[in-house]
């Protein structure tokens, strides 16, 4: 009878220990550790006489501060290996978070395979894809068979990715899609931040918005809190009637402010205007811009467009300059093309194939069709050449008709060749 009590001790006494046993592989940074509350143990010898431990029931395991719980679990440690079942979840000391169906992990080399109904944060966005490889120590995730980022209103998918957990970065690659609520972006490849909701362009991208804008690009930055876009190469946004193309283009959506740097060319098809410029400055709400550095403009006739030239060129709405107070007053419509005019500063030149002109500064309205010239212009027209303290040239159909000079008129006038 003693001994029976003894063996049962002895028994009860294992079964104590092993419940709270450490799995030990090479040094104490791989241990891992079977926590108390599994339902159920056994010991199952494998055909090549290595043994294996079967947990089942509420399993939790931990190695560091990294801690797994799963329906079930295979603990292999000839193989340095452990396959868990069932609602598995890794917790990695509120760095990152993974769940799926099972799992296979590698004690020495930190590293998990996880499958069915993945899932992976990092507090802020959330990875969903069917087949996961997480390295445990560095905190990275690498998905290849199609994966979704949800991030907030932010929303990506792509065919490969790479979590960054610990800094909070997303690398993805292949058929690339972004969208949010004012934007659509389709990539090969693009690096997203979710803590700041940042997005890096690095492959030829396409961006779509609600408003119809399309943009063109290889390179740039997206802020999707700030709505901010900076593009650092080459780039076109094509906005309705309206094409802007530059070597660096700062975009606030915000605002409706545009900056464009290098290069920078905005063509307007439904007024026939274009502007070429090393430095503009537009905005989409007020459909103003700002042009300097060698700026040019173009408006475009049917057979013989006129080209303008100055060290500043500025152009807006006429309505934002003229506010008519009374109370029958019509708002211009929108597409309304004689809603605009122009101003050139310092070194005005104007140059058509039927009249050339100089001045210090220049208004336009497209309303009158009056180029209105101050300070010194001088003025030739064929075979004249008219001078005075201010000129007004008039013009129908963008075609000179004719001047009026106000003080100090002159005018000079070829007879014959020659003379």
């Amino acid at each position: 009878m003693n001994l029976q009590r003894i063996v049962f001790f002895l028994f009860s006494f294992f079964i104590a220990v092993f419940a709270q046993a450490q799995v030990v592989l090479g040094d104490t940074t791989e241990m891992v550790e079977i926590l108390p509350g599994t339902k159920k143990m056994n010991l199952k010898t494998l055909p090549d006489g290595s043994q294996v431990q079967i947990l089942v029931g509420n399993v939790r395991l931990k190695q560091g501060t990294t801690l797994f719980t799963c329906d079930s679990c295979v603990l292999n440690d000839a193989a340095k290996t452990f396959s868990a079942f069932g609602r598995v979840h890794i917790n990695e000391d509120d760095t990152a978070q993974v769940w799926s169906n099972n799992l296979r992990y590698l004690y020495d080399k930190k590293y998990a395979y996880l499958n069915g109904n993945v899932r992976l944060t990092d507090g802020h966005g959330n990875l969903t894809t069917n087949t996961l490889e997480y390295d445990v120590a560095r905190k990275i995730g690498i998905y290849k068979n199609g994966g979704k980022v949800v991030n907030n209103r932010t929303t990506v998918t792509s065919q490969e990715g790479t979590y960054y957990a610990d800094i909070k970065d997303v690398y993805f690659r292949k058929n690339v899609v972004m969208k949010d609520p004012a934007n659509t972006i389709i990539t090969d490849s693009i690096l997203y931040n979710t803590e700041f909701q940042k997005a890096h362009f690095i492959s030829r991208t396409v961006i779509r918005d609600t408003t119809g804008r399309v943009i063109t690009t290889t390179e740039g930055t997206y802020d999707g809190i700030a709505r901010k876009t900076e593009f650092t190469q080459r780039t076109t946004i094509v906005d309705k009637s309206l094409t802007v193309t530059g070597d660096n283009i700062l975009s606030d959506d915000s605002t409706g402010n545009i900056r464009i740097e290098g290069r920078g060319v905005l063509v307007d098809t439904a007024k026939g205007i274009s502007i070429l410029a090393n430095s503009i400055f537009a905005n989409r709400k007020s459909e103003a811009f700002l042009a300097t550095q060698k700026p040019l403009m173009i408006v475009k006739q049917e057979k013989d467009s006129i080209y303008i030239a100055a060290d500043t060129l500025f152009s807006a709405r006429l309505s934002d300059l003229f506010v008519d107070t009374s109370k029958n007053a019509k708002k211009p419509a929108a597409n309304d093309s004689t809603n605009r005019y122009f101003e050139a500063y310092r070194n005005v030149r104007v140059f058509s194939d039927s009249v050339q002109a100089v001045s210090d500064s220049l208004f336009y309205s497209f309303k009158d069709s009056v180029f209105q010239l101050f300070q010194d212009p001088v003025v030739w027209t064929r075979k004249s050449q008219v001078t005075g303290d201010t000129i007004y040239l008039h013009t129908r159909n963008k075609k000179p008709t004719f001047l009026k000079v106000i003080e100090h008129s002159f005018m000079v006038t070829e007879v014959q060749p020659g003379v």
